[in-house]
């Protein structure tokens, strides 16, 4: 039951999972989804705005609102060396520690990608070359429009108990005759900076760079967080200019496991925040999104949030998840309104009022979130599952705005239904 909204929600998904392995050194995974889904209002007017449903690709209407689309993934590992990992498919990719990142997510819908991974001593080195579907040109009738992102982190391991992360990353997109819509050679050069590529080139490629860091304490504490820096003018940067150039983003993060020693205990804190523009570009086209999706965090920008984990197992069948989370932004009234810098999939070109750029400008929105959910698994990997979630939506568009749900379902081999997005 979900207040505001006018019909019951469901979801019905079947598929196949496939995995394997020959040998010591190929593997492989593959899986296809086919979902049913109706959706609460208020994800059904974003997907209505942005083309596209959440973790997935093209999404056809299906009976009294509701949708019915694919979820396909897949990819082949091979290790030639014990310290080498090549990995080509078509899935998702994740980089943290937290519950949310600023990098990279698994959000948006699978993308092409090769994947190496590289570990000598401490040091631990990924190139991620992938292909992305350009915010526009998939309506369904017509050949999507592509881009291209090449990244590379490295993390390198100080003692036993501290990882430090540095990453950089360009999203570019080849769509003039010139180009002829290729994949620019110049970055699949594994260790040079792309920066330096991106001014060789002559290029207005969207360059992102940032850190990470991760240090274990005490046995049961972690302390984690990422910073993510879209551009670097370095009068703007130090001097906490609020120039609309000054594009950063953090996250800070704190894990608490088996809670006064009690086993299966865990808590989870974090907050992140990420300034108005960050992740966007002069050309939308080389914003960083796939599918109109964002690939880092699914606010966008211009928001600040909040979020608080539990979780529990007391017994081995028996799995027990609280959350709450809040957020603040500053949104845009349109997609054809002024641009206050929160919606990554708009390009930037258009911007008022660049040397006044402040953190939630725009309709000031709040959203606050809690759920309950508990899972029993009856066989392996058969689940029974209930939950509350509630969710609190303000702003002087929509005045105050809530949604209670109360759900029950049954599910072999899927992961849990998730509202909070």
């Amino acid at each position: 039951m979900v207040n505001n909204d006018t019909l019951p929600l469901y979801q019905n998904s079947r598929g196949l999972e496939l995995r394997g392995s020959i040998g010591n050194k190929v593997g492989f995974y593959s899986y296809a989804l086919e979902n049913q889904v109706r959706f609460p209002d208020f994800l059904n007017e974003k997907y209505d705005a942005n083309g596209s449903v959440t973790g997935a690709t093209l999404a056809k209407k299906f009976k009294n609102n509701g949708r019915d689309y694919f979820n396909v993934a897949g990819h082949i590992s091979f290790s030639p060396l014990e310290e080498i990992t090549v990995q080509l498919g078509h899935d998702k990719n994740f980089i943290g520690n937290g519950y949310r990142s600023l990098i990279l997510s698994n959000d948006a819908a699978p993308n092409t990608f090769l994947k190496l991974n590289t570990k000598v001593w401490k040091f631990n080195y990924m190139n991620l070359y992938s292909v992305h579907t350009d915010s526009k040109g998939f309506d369904g009738n017509s050949p999507t429009a592509r881009k291209y992102s090449a990244l590379h982190h490295l993390s390198l391991n100080l003692g036993r108990n501290l990882t430090l992360g540095f990453w950089e990353n360009v999203v570019f997109d080849r769509q003039d005759s010139s180009e002829n819509d290729r994949f620019e050679v110049d970055y699949f050069n594994p260790i040079i900076f792309y920066r330096a590529v991106e001014h060789g080139l002559n290029s207005s490629d969207n360059v992102l760079l940032g850190m990470d860091w991760k240090w274990n304490f005490l046995g049961r504490f972690s302390i984690y967080g990422q910073f993510v820096l879209d551009e670097f003018i370095k009068d703007d940067f130090l001097n906490a200019s609020s120039s609309w150039v000054n594009k950063w983003g953090y996250q800070a993060g704190l894990k608490y496991i088996n809670i006064l020693g009690i086993h299966n205990l865990d808590a989870q804190l974090e907050i992140n925040q990420v300034r108005p523009y960050v992740y966007s570009h002069y050309s939308p086209s080389q914003n960083w999104i796939h599918y109109n999706q964002a690939l880092a965090h699914p606010l966008g920008a211009n928001f600040r949030e909040f979020i608080g984990i539990l979780r529990y197992q007391p017994i081995d069948r028996l799995f027990i998840d609280a959350r709450y989370s809040f957020s603040k932004q500053g949104i845009d009234t349109s997609k054809n309104s002024t641009n206050f810098g929160g919606d990554v999939t708009r390009g930037n070109k258009q911007i008022t009022n660049k040397d006044q750029v402040i953190l939630f400008q725009g309709i000031e929105n709040t959203l606050s979130t809690i759920s309950f959910d508990i899972s029993y698994m009856l066989w392996h990997n058969l689940f029974l599952d209930g939950g509350i979630w509630i969710r609190k939506q303000l702003n002087p568009i929509v005045g105050s705005k809530t949604n209670s749900l109360f759900r029950m379902g049954i599910r072999l081999n899927l992961a849990p239904i998730d509202y909070r997005q």
